[in-house]
């Protein structure tokens, strides 16, 4: 036994990283046999059992603890591995409390509450989330959350009891100094970043033990139309997001101009909102599955009402993941979720249809603010007759881990469905990543029969695993080529754009797109929305998202009408001098898809705008409007116009980064905008400090985690990243070097016997 001891004693001295360590009682010998010496025959029984028993029970001993070792070790792999590869970022609600460190005590998350108002295509959000310190402990709380990846955030307030601290604008490192001087007084103060485009983080500085907190964000987004629908989205939690080991880029820049026919006609908006005939709005309810009603069964409970505003006669109003009613009162909707509470495991998305005969053309909405007009224009060209376009079509699936769970169904779903829609006359390949890239075929293949069987095998046989590296996949699918000039050259990407390098693959579309057009298909209850609508805008195609695979059909044929069919390409826009409009650069409008520009008038001068705007269909047909705005209108003022002009106008600025021009240059116009308009950025953060002192001299501070709620159908299959970490192949070298040292003993105790 005493043998045994120091066998254990000897690994974990080499796992300490004593290399001069030796086995007990083991001495080197070289020897060299002599010429002609023969072995003595050891007999057949001796054979069968050399070792004394004492020996064999020290052999069983040590070989079963290494054995036990080697087999944690295999179970626990996949979470070394996968703990450099993830961020260790917290979703929706998750209050993490950080200090000196007196316990762990978890804070407890109470309950969240959306407010939001629709008018048209205007939403304002109010969201107001409250937390209790549970412990005896003094606190600092830090607070990560998704928004909207075009949401403009202009307010923050801390409600504590009866007091309310008001948060105002500074440029990001001043409003640090000025939380931590606070923090470091003893005060109550909160700072809230971006950190990511639709990701922020909050902090909040000296919270009493046993006292409530609520956190109140206000914010501005414009609506979703498309394929005439319209759509507001509320993200709640996020998918946990992965970091890829490259993040090399290179640049380049292609764009081609078409000229031909002309279709001209005339627009003029004299008043606000849908150029339609409004009338009665009829009631109507959805219909889905609900969740308990009680506070207390759900996970980060959530309760969420909007008054709906539209405009418009509507045919339908649908929850997609969420069961909702809705009454209707004073010619607006009051909707809210079937059920109170709701767990915040998945986006929140409402959509409504337009009736027969409703369907909007054109639309204005206007805001007069110190002085200075701002306003919103949303135009939807008329659809080109159908062509028949053949098409090159290269689709990319990601396989990662955090696809695992129903997000990797609705995936293949989708992938089948795209895959049966193509015409022989078309070409394809599939390519599928996670922590490695694999192609079905070296090469585009037409879509026959034969390929298309090995195509549904390949399909079928794709399983959730690894790392999301998405950059080689990318790479590839943007360095095929087709081989055939006469075919349009399309990529389908299909992914919860889980990644945090973002900005590095939108480079590399930029940089490799030429003249193919990248289409997005998000998956899953929380996918990454910023960058599946970014890479959708730089690839100059648009983006569908799948949250339920009861989904997977429409959204696909939604997809389909604009995959096959020609877009209205390099629209321009004819402004006056005093418009300062936004985007400049538009892009490629699809079939269904509106053309929506914000702007302002440089100007305290009152008269009419009158503008042209043209762009060209895939087979060189010019189609063109003039657009005229009636600065006479005494319709009513829309509130956060002018703070989704400079939203758009910052996206803009950030955007010419990602293209390749100067961050130095492009920084200081950001702060100067977000500054004028009180707004979130990159730059620029919300700061909000308590005058009186909180928290006594000699009191430190305590930290504590609050559980995040996993995306709704996700299972997190967190295998490793391509390269096992060091410090994995370490231990299993020693534990191999271990085995080779005791079998080593074995071999020369027999032939000692």
């Amino acid at each position: 036994m005493r043998t045994t001891l120091k066998w254990i004693h000897v690994f974990i001295q080499l796992i300490s990283g004593n290399s001069n360590v030796r086995p007990p009682n083991y001495t080197y010998i070289h020897y060299q046999q002599p010429l002609g010496y023969k072995p003595k025959k050891i007999p057949k029984e001796r054979l069968l059992d050399s070792r004394p028993r004492k020996k064999r029970f020290e052999y069983a001993i040590v070989s079963a603890f290494v054995i036990a070792l080697i087999a944690l070790l295999l179970v626990l792999a996949p979470k070394i591995a996968n703990a450099s590869a993830f961020e260790q970022s917290t979703g929706s609600g998750d209050l993490l409390f950080n200090g000196a460190g007196k316990n762990n005590q978890p804070a407890l998350h109470l309950k969240s509450e959306v407010s939001v108002d629709i008018s048209g295509m205007i939403a304002t959000t109010r969201l107001q989330q409250t937390f209790k310190n549970p412990t005896n402990d003094w606190l600092e709380g830090t607070y990560v959350f998704p928004l909207p990846d075009n949401a403009s955030v202009t307010d923050m307030t801390i409600i504590i009891s009866d007091r309310k601290i008001k948060a105002e604008i500074k440029e990001k490192h001043i409003a640090k100094e000025i939380y931590l001087q606070a923090k470091s007084e003893g005060k109550k103060a909160a700072l809230v970043e971006q950190k990511r485009e639709n990701i922020f983080k909050q902090h909040i500085a000296n919270i009493s033990p046993q006292e409530e907190i609520t956190v109140e964000l206000t914010f501005y987004q414009t609506v979703k139309y498309d394929n005439g629908y319209f759509e507001y989205r509320l993200p709640t939690t996020m998918t946990p997001r992965y970091t890829p080991k490259d993040n090399a880029h290179s640049r380049q820049k292609n764009q081609n101009l078409e000229n031909s026919e002309t279709q001209s006609t005339a627009i003029h908006l004299g008043t606000q909102g849908w150029n339609n005939n409004l009338s009665a709005i009829p009631f109507i309810q959805s219909h889905k599955p609900s969740e308990s009603d009680q506070n207390s069964e759900v996970d980060n409970p959530i309760k969420i009402e909007i008054q709906l505003d539209p405009g418009l006669e509507l045919a339908d109003i649908t929850g997609l993941y969420h069961d909702i009613k809705a009454e209707r009162k004073n010619g607006s909707y009051q909707i809210s979720t079937d059920k109170t509470w709701q767990s915040m495991n998945r986006d929140f998305v409402i959509t409504w249809l337009p009736a027969t005969g409703s369907k909007p053309e054109v639309a204005l909405f206007k805001e007069s603010i110190a002085g200075e007009n701002y306003g919103l224009i949303v135009l939807l060209p008329p659809t080109e007759q159908t062509t028949e376009v053949n098409r090159s079509v290269t689709f990319i699936i990601d396989t990662s881990g955090s696809m695992g769970g129903t997000s990797i169904n609705q995936a293949k779903s989708a992938l089948m469905l795209a895959l049966k829609r193509l015409s022989p006359k078309d070409t394809f390949n599939v390519i599928e990543f996670n922590s490695n890239t694999s192609s079905l075929f070296s090469s585009p293949r037409y879509a026959e029969s034969g390929n298309l069987n090995s195509a549904f095998t390949f399909v079928n046989s794709l399983r959730a695993g690894g790392g999301t590296e998405m950059k080689p996949a990318l790479n590839a699918a943007l360095q095929s080529n087709s081989h055939d000039e006469n075919l349009l050259e399309q990529i389908v990407f299909i992914t919860d754009g889980s990644v945090t390098n973002e900005q590095d693959l939108l480079q590399l579309i930029h940089n490799k797109l030429g003249n193919k057009r990248l289409f997005t298909v998000s998956i899953g209850s929380a996918p990454n929305s910023y960058f599946m609508n970014k890479a959708s805008q730089f690839g100059r195609g648009t983006s569908v998202h799948i949250g339920d695979i009861a989904e997977v059909h429409n959204k696909m044929q939604d997809l389909f009408v604009k995959l096959e069919n020609a877009t209205l390409q390099n629209i321009t826009v004819d402004w006056p001098n005093h418009i300062d409009a936004w985007p400049k650069k538009i892009g490629d409008l699809y079939r269904n898809e509106p053309l929506v520009i914000a702007y302002k008038e440089n100007t305290a001068v009152q008269s009419d705008i009158t503008s042209n705007i043209h762009g060209f269909f895939g087979d060189g047909t010019l189609w063109q409007q003039t657009l005229t705005i009636s600065n006479a209108s005494t319709s009513k003022n829309n509130k956060g116009i002018s703070k989704i002009w400079a939203r758009k106008k910052i996206n803009a600025l950030m955007d010419k980064i990602i293209s390749g021009e100067s961050e130095d240059d492009i920084k200081p116009q950001v702060v100067e905008i977000a500054l004028q308009h009180s707004l979130l950025s990159k730059y620029t953060s919300l700061v909000a400090v308590e005058e009186e002192i909180s928290r006594p001299l000699g009191e430190s501070t305590a930290h504590a985690n609050v559980p995040l709620v996993s995306p709704l159908g996700q299972t997190l299959i967190t295998t490793p990243q391509t390269d096992t970490p060091k410090a994995l192949h370490l231990i299993l070298s020693i534990l191999l070097f271990v085995f080779g040292l005791m079998f080593h003993r074995l071999h020369r105790g027999a032939h000692n016997v």
